[in-house]
This record gives C-alpha cells, structure tokens and sequence, in this order.
C-alpha cells in the first residue's frame, strides 16, 4: 500500500502537479517481510477534476441573451421562454431546474399575442468550451401537469457557441 501525495509546480509559465507515493502500512510496519521481493506501484492513469463555472446562453425570434451563470430567464424554439428558473444542480455535466414555460400562440408580427404558462422541468446537458467560458449546449424541456393537445410533453434543442 502507498499514500500519494501531490503539489502544484509552475514549469515554463504553466502549471504542472506532481504526484508522490510513499510506502505506508503493513511495508512500513513489517519491512522485513518484504525484503526478498520489495514493493512496487504499478504506473495508472491519474484522473483530475478542474471546478468551472458553466454558462448558458440561449436564443429565439424574440431575441438573444448573453451567457449567464444560473439564468432566470432561457429562450427557445420560436417563440418559447423559460421564466422563474430556479435551479437544483448546476456546473456538473448536467444541470437540473424548475420553472415557468411561456408559449406564444401567434408570430412575432401579432399585434396581441396570447400567452399561456405551463410548469416545466428543465435540463441542461453538453458542457463545452466556448471561447473563453464553459457552456451548456442542449436544453431538455418537459411539461409538468396537464398539457393541452397539439402542445409536446417534452422539447429538446440543442444551442451553438454563438
């Protein structure tokens, strides 16, 4: 059994960790027992984990909005918006919350559109490098409660780095 240990280095102007490992327990306790054939780390695959926030930005016909950590507010499809989110869990490879679909019943060009409000789950998947931020780039919409007919239970879309 060994203990790994590590730290950071800053190599070239980057920065680079350096793994140890140290013998511990029963090759510590009772060398002797290993003095014939010794110890041995066999080499493996180090994982890491790099904590980022992740963004997402979202678009329709009505308009863009820029890229927001937790946003309150997802536009989609042609003219759908997500209002009231409040989010469960975020900056993993998904993210999960609830909130209010708006569903617009003519175009842009109607003078007074008609609005309905539906509750909806809401998932966030596909985190990318985007320029210099990580964003979601799929959106999962799904109805909850009664869904009136010609509307989808659930809607998925999938957003670009624009």
């Amino acid at each position: 059994m060994a203990t790994l240990t590590n730290r950071v280095l800053t190599v070239g102007g980057g920065r680079v960790v350096e793994f140890t490992a140290t013998g511990s327990d029963d090759v510590c306790a009772r060398p002797a027992l290993y003095a014939q054939s010794g110890w041995r780390a066999e080499p493996g695959v180090v994982g890491y984990l790099v904590r980022r926030r992740v963004f997402f930005k979202s678009f329709n016909d009505g308009g863009v909005t820029r890229a927001r950590y937790r946003p309150l507010f997802v536009r989609f499809g042609a003219r759908a918006t997500l209002s009231a989110l409040r989010w469960s869990r975020w900056n993993g490879s998904q993210a999960y919350g609830h909130g209010l679909l708006r569903l617009r019943s003519c175009s842009t060009s109607c003078r007074t559109p008609l609005s309905r409000y539906y509750r909806a789950r809401v998932r966030l998947a596909v985190p990318w490098e985007c320029q210099t931020q990580v964003r979601y780039l799929k959106l999962t919409v799904r109805l909850v409660g009664p869904v009136p007919a010609g509307i989808r239970r659930r809607y998925g879309e999938r957003f670009g780095c624009l």
